[in-house]
């Protein structure tokens, strides 16, 4: 009841023949007015908050100093090949005058162009570079069976809150279609590059994808899986 008596205490002074409004100190149980500030510095706080693809924390977000490229914070270097030179290529954020090779191909600063891994030959006929023991042409085969040629496939994954869904694309430059809990988006395999680097279209976007890298995009996650090959052996005609 003391919290009653002191509130009919304010009351009655305040309310003076006068009918003027007192300003009057009290006593008792004291009232403390929280400053909201605390609680918005501590909503802003880095402390617990952790950044990563070249991002920093300010004010309790994380954000980008430099330019977004795909999922990544770049303070310098470039995003695509028009951020260099006519001679130069993108690669890795920086802008290079390598050559940008073919899967299972490096750059020899030598000889100045691309020439096959180790344990690697280059198929002219098939205009890449093949696996030690893989069938180059039908010379490589007795009369009885055909050489199946080489072809690469890149398993496509994208990851949603309640689906993961998955597409084998065989093909370069042809587009497929995927169906998402997001609506439906076209995919297409532009090339596959050296150290497994993936070029892939959505929806008239281009994405570059290294292994074990994710990226946002058809409103989801996407990653390469594993890049799948076909082919390279004789096979029995049996026609």
């Amino acid at each position: 009841m003391k919290w009653l008596f002191a509130f009919l205490m304010v009351f009655l002074i305040a309310c003076s023949s006068s009918n003027e409004i007192v300003a009057q100190k009290i006593t008792g149980d004291t009232v403390v007015n929280v400053d909201n500030k605390d609680f918005v510095d501590e909503e802003k706080s880095c402390d617990k908050v952790i950044c990563t693809n070249g991002y920093i924390c300010e004010e309790g977000e994380c954000v980008c100093k430099g330019q977004v490229c795909a999922d990544k914070c770049i303070l310098s270097g470039c995003c695509e090949d028009d951020d260099c030179e006519s001679n130069e290529h993108c690669l890795d954020f920086k802008c290079t005058s390598s050559e940008i090779c073919e899967y299972h191909e490096i750059f020899d600063e030598e000889q100045e162009k691309c020439i096959c891994e180790e344990s690697f030959f280059y198929c002219d006929e098939q205009k890449k570079c093949l696996s030690g023991g893989s069938c180059c042409h039908q010379g490589d085969c007795d009369r009885y069976s055909k050489c199946v040629e080489t072809a690469w496939a890149v398993r496509v994954c994208f990851q949603y809150p309640n689906k993961r869904l998955c597409r084998m694309l065989k093909d370069l430059r042809i587009n497929e279609n995927i169906v998402t809990p997001e609506g439906e988006f076209f995919i297409m395999l532009d090339s596959i590059l050296s150290d497994g680097i993936i070029k892939i279209n959505v929806d008239n976007e281009s994405y570059e994808l290294e292994p074990e890298k994710r990226i946002n995009a058809a409103k989801g996650t996407m990653w390469v899986e594993e890049i799948k090959v076909f082919g390279g052996t004789c096979k029995v005609d049996e026609e």
